[in-house]
This record gives C-alpha cells, structure tokens and sequence, in this order.
C-alpha cells in the first residue's frame, strides 16, 4: 500500500496485517469462547496502556451480534523484521521463552489489583472464568495434558501439578 503525501506526512504505516473472523465456524467458537471481544477490546483499551512490544493497532472493531471481528495492526514483518513459523516449525529458545513470561508479567502487574471490570466492562474475564468457558469450548483441559503426555519426554520427571515437586529456576 502506498500513501499519498498527506498520508505519509500523517505517519500512515503502509504494511498492515489484518486479522478477522470471517467464517462463520471461526466465529461460533470465537462467540461461545468470548475471544473476538476478548482481542478486540484488549486492542483498543489496554494494549495503549501497556509498555510491552505488541504491534501497533491502527484499528480495532468487534460486531457482538454476528461475532465479526476486524483488526488492522502493523504489520511487524515488514515493520520489525519479526518472523514466526507455525505451531509445528516453531521452537522457542530459553531466552524467548524468558521474554515471553517476562511481557506476560509486564502486562499482568499494570492491572493488579486494580478492579478491571468497573473500568473495562464484564467481557473481562479472571483466569478461571476464561479457562472454563474455553475449556468447555474446546476441552482445554485434555488438550493441556495432551501435551504434556506428548511432552514428557522433555519434563523433567520430578515435576508434577504438585508444587513442592516441580522444581524452580
């Protein structure tokens, strides 16, 4: 895409990456589970207060009658040089695994103990109201310990889901 010299002068990114529910059965489950609103909103209200990399948003849209969702975000390939390979080519190194747990911090403790919903609205959810309505969606649940079963070739054997066993770095 290609701005005129208005839209240059303006600061208009011209690589832009859009992301949509435009089937009806991306929807359905988007709309049982809340993520188009979920991702929409976060796009529009929180992401601005965050100081966390996340591309930029130049628009953010969620239609809760049809569960359409529409957002444009830069497009950090093009933007960043950022790549990414797909859930079967994609291996995290130690050090991104640490960034990501790093800005998943970040984000968490700009909102502790603040009262989200009175300021966001009830599509907010704590993470046991979103584990459940996912899960009864998708059956996370037997997902997770799918993958922990296909994974217990690289867990260490002491770690169980009992704290005091699983050791900590």
């Amino acid at each position: 895409m290609e701005f005129n010299d208005v839209g240059r002068a303006a600061g208009l990114t011209e690589s832009l990456f859009t992301k949509s529910g435009p089937g009806f059965a991306t929807r359905l489950v988007s709309g049982i589970a809340g993520l188009g609103v979920t991702e929409s909103t976060f796009y529009a209200q929180i992401r601005p207060m965050l100081k966390i990399e996340v591309p930029t948003t130049q628009y953010s849209g969620y239609d809760p009658i049809t569960n359409r969702l529409m957002l444009l975000l830069d497009d950090i390939s093009q933007t960043r040089g950022a790549s990414f390979g797909n859930i079967l080519t994609r291996k995290l190194s130690l050090d991104s695994a640490e960034k990501v747990v790093d800005t998943l911090a970040a984000l968490h403790v700009t909102f502790w103990n603040t009262p989200l919903r009175n300021r966001f609205g009830n599509w907010l959810l704590d993470s046991y109201e979103y584990m459940v309505r996912v899960d009864s969606t998708m059956k996370l649940s037997k997902r997770i310990l799918l993958g922990f079963e296909r994974a217990r070739d690289v867990i260490d054997p002491g770690c169980s889901h009992d704290e005091e066993k699983c050791p900590r770095r």
